[in-house]
């Protein structure tokens, strides 16, 4: 695991709702599809235009974490696993939860630095609480502590959230399909523009 200094990356929704079956991709058979993808589209919340997540680096792969902006405090009224991390802003007030029980294997090509100047045009609240959840993460002890059980989580130490988490090689696996499926789209409207 990465020593790194954690950072906050975009995720496309559109692989996002590719590995749960949803969207553009709900006829996807039902087995080759994880439920347990966390998407914030789905819920329909304040800020759900953005899929937000921290790169943990764990055996050679590039594991992405979704953080949730969790204003009911689902998360927060779970007891301490580790399945994820509550994360405080620097008012030491809770401010949502890095899942890592929904963490996903992702090439780095799929996801993209976030914008921060840009997106303050439209939210500085929103740009705020995210910086202020990265400063936390990135504290040493609370750095350390995710790293830890991260690596927990991805060896499937038992917890009573393990139900919730992903399955890692499949969705592994669905990166790779969905690579392969973004080549054949740029492939065809490469074709489409010569014509």
């Amino acid at each position: 695991m990465s020593n790194n200094k954690f950072k906050i990356y975009e995720v496309d929704q559109h692989l996002i709702n590719y590995l749960r079956g949803d969207g553009e991709f709900v006829n996807r058979q039902s087995n080759k599809v994880d439920k347990q993808v966390y998407s914030h589209y789905r819920l329909n919340k304040k800020n759900s235009d953005k899929y937000f997540g921290v790169i943990i680096e764990y055996k050679g792969f590039s594991m992405f974490a979704p953080i949730t902006h969790d204003g009911n405090k689902n998360w927060y009224n779970r007891d301490d696993t580790y399945d994820f991390e509550k994360v405080y802003d620097n008012m030491n007030k809770y401010a949502g939860s890095l899942l890592l029980c929904k963490a996903i294997p992702l090439n780095k090509t799929l996801t993209k630095n976030v914008n921060f100047s840009e997106l303050a045009k439209i939210d500085l609240k929103y740009v705020r609480l995210c910086l202020n959840e990265l400063k936390y993460l990135n504290q040493p002890e609370v750095h350390q502590r995710v790293i830890k059980k991260m690596i927990a989580c991805l060896e499937n130490k038992p917890s009573e959230c393990q139900h919730l988490r992903v399955n890692y090689q499949l969705c592994a696996h669905n990166v790779l399909l969905y690579l392969e499926l973004i080549k054949s789209e740029k492939a065809k409207e490469f074709k489409l523009s010569k014509r």
